[in-house]
């Protein structure tokens, strides 16, 4: 089975590790957490990520 995973990072610290079903609700999360920093805009985006803030979205493969 194939889950999405969200990792924001706060100033380098990883903070709210999410696991989502689709990659539609990461998408989401991601845009909302996004919203919440300020973040929407893609130069302050780099530039917060220049300081270890940002967030990313990894495919994973959960196994039981």
């Amino acid at each position: 089975m194939e889950i999405f995973v969200c990792i924001p990072l706060d100033e380098g610290i990883v903070r709210g590790v999410r696991a989502f079903m689709t990659e539609g609700s990461a998408k989401q999360a991601e845009n909302e957490w996004l919203v919440q920093h300020g973040l929407t805009e893609e130069k302050r985006r780099e530039d917060a990520s220049d300081w270890g803030t940002g967030i990313a979205i990894y495919a994973c493969e959960l196994k039981p």
